[in-house]
């Protein structure tokens, strides 16, 4: 049998004596100030319930020492819940915030954006308005001369010519404002009929002879220029326009059933920069009929599955941005390149 000391006199434990329910220190009831009936009530406690509670006075101050720190430490957390509880409300504020936030950003980008679509609309309609006086002529042959005011001399030769043929009340020198090659002048050659000649384009000082002059072009027919192609200077946008207005009415065409195949057919029609669609009556005549149909300005139909009125096909040899019209962002007077 395992002999227990007394807490308090620190001899065995003999007699009356009760266990610390805490410490588990044994202590004879004289050394602990235990009275007999609080003696008999830790005995029926513990044949009641299998174990009694009683602490000593060291572990009764210890005890009184931590439910201070635990009402200390239930004060604290109940300020760290409450201090979440705001914490939560903030953090949720702060949400609203950043999505009001966040919906102002994104509101002011389709601004910019917005207003980054309209400058790009007044940019298109400012060179438009710019190229309305401007007419390209292409496959006028150039002047192989080393020399940039021989080659002046034949472009504006050329010209004349050319704009006498098709009105021949037209006058060059007092209505022309400018006119130049577009685009870097290719390696000198012999064999000037050799070379892919670079558009001419010229600039008229009353933008309504533009028309005119167009209308007229189809009298180069059977003249020594028949070759040559005059068109209005369109924007790259307008080329663009153009270009999926044909491919629309190309696919509308092969869509159609055989029926419609043998009662209609759509082209392109109007002159360039004003191209619209038409559902055209299919007749004995027109059955063959191309799709993008148009004329020349004003010879032969353009080569092709589609006879168009356009610039002449200049894959022939890699040109630069600013040699082709298709690719050129808007006339310069001051590049008059020859």
């Amino acid at each position: 049998m395992v002999k227990h000391k007394c807490g308090g006199c620190s001899k065995d434990v003999s007699g009356k004596s009760v266990a610390c329910s805490v410490c588990e220190l044994w202590f004879h009831t004289g050394c602990a100030d235990i009275g007999d009936n609080l003696y008999k009530n830790i005995l029926e406690t513990s044949e009641e319930c299998g174990f009694h509670v009683w602490c000593c006075k060291p572990c009764r101050s210890s005890i009184q020492v931590i439910n201070k720190r635990v009402t200390v430490m239930e004060s604290r957390l109940k300020k760290m819940e409450s201090s979440v509880q705001t914490n939560t409300k903030d953090i949720s504020t702060v949400n609203t915030r950043v999505d009001t936030i966040e919906g102002d950003v994104k509101k002011l980008r389709e601004e910019q954006h917005n207003a980054g679509s309209n400058e790009s609309v007044f940019r298109e309609l400012n060179e438009r308005e710019n190229r309305k006086g401007n007419v390209v002529i292409h496959n006028v042959v150039e002047s192989s001369s080393a020399h940039s005011d021989t080659r002046v001399k034949h472009d504006q030769a050329e010209l004349t010519k050319i704009l006498n043929i098709v009105d021949p009340d037209f006058k060059p020198e007092e209505n022309i404002k400018f006119s130049y090659r577009a685009g870097e002048r290719t390696k000198p050659s012999n064999d000037a009929s050799t070379q892919d000649p670079r558009p001419l384009i010229f600039g008229l000082k009353n933008k309504e002879d533009v028309q005119k002059l167009l209308s007229n072009c189809r009298n180069l027919k059977g003249s020594s220029y028949d070759h040559v192609s005059v068109i209005p200077d369109l924007t790259k946008q307008q080329r663009k326009e153009e270009q999926d207005l044909r491919k629309k009415v190309d696919e509308m065409n092969a869509e159609r059933t055989e029926e419609e195949a043998g009662n209609f057919i759509w082209k392109v029609v109007g002159p360039r920069g004003q191209r619209k669609m038409y559902k055209a009556k299919v007749t004995n005549t027109s059955i063959n009929t191309n799709t993008s149909q148009g004329t020349r300005a004003r010879g032969r139909p353009r080569r092709g599955t589609t006879s168009e009125c356009t610039d002449k096909d200049t894959s022939k040899r890699n040109r630069t941005p600013e040699s082709n019209p298709e690719d050129r962002d808007s006339p310069d007077p001051k590049r008059l390149n020859h």
